[in-house]
């Protein structure tokens, strides 16, 4: 289960930066829930979450936090336990193997009870027009920066999921399998207010 909680700046302390700030909530967070180190996720993909990782680095003392970047080259991991092609094979960036990785488990059964919020911001993304490759369809989602344009705000929430998927394939190797034949869904919404958990959209 996906319990969303969100952390805030405190704009009117003009003695700890940003990144103190940031880093000293997330760590009270993981004591709070007692999750070791090693199994926690943070975006590192922008400037400001670079610091946050660095200035948490210095607050726990230890590296052993999962960065995780959505910009750049896909990964060498396969896409799924029964398949070879890798991430790189298969998707354009790696912003778009985080995306299709996430809805990989929860279309294989594998995840359930994500917020609805989450489910909402992943079926609102834009999966592009797949082109040809080597070994098979390469696909690219929407780019962050055209989703906040046609809809006017962030998908963090999503981005945060998959943050916390990446860090659960890396840490605790779990492999997506592949998706389980389900009926054609004809109204969305009204799915996935019947639901009592929305593991597949």
């Amino acid at each position: 289960i996906v319990a969303v909680e969100y952390l805030m700046e405190d704009i009117t302390d003009k003695v700890n930066p940003r990144t103190l700030q940031m880093a000293e909530k997330i760590k009270k967070l993981c004591e709070k829930y007692k999750v070791e180190f090693q199994h926690l996720g943070v975006d590192a993909s922008s400037g400001a979450g670079t610091g946050i990782c660095d200035m948490l680095r210095l607050q726990i003392g230890t590296d052993a936090f999962v960065r995780v970047q959505f910009g750049g080259a896909a990964s060498d991991k396969r896409v799924s336990s029964s398949s070879k092609v890798t991430g790189k094979q298969r998707y354009k960036n790696r912003a778009t193997e985080l995306f299709m990785q996430g809805k990989a488990y929860l279309l294989g059964r594998q995840m359930f009870g994500i917020p609805p919020l989450i489910a909402k911001q992943m079926t609102q993304r834009i999966t592009l027009e797949p082109t040809k490759g080597e070994f098979g369809l390469i696909y690219q989602v929407e780019p962050k920066k055209e989703f906040k344009k046609r809809l006017g705000y962030s998908p963090d929430e999503a981005d945060a999921f998959f943050v916390c998927v990446e860090t659960a394939r890396q840490r605790r190797l779990f492999n997506p399998m592949d998706p389980k034949p389900q009926k054609p869904i004809e109204n969305m919404a009204r799915w996935l207010k019947g639901q009592r958990t929305h593991g597949s959209y």
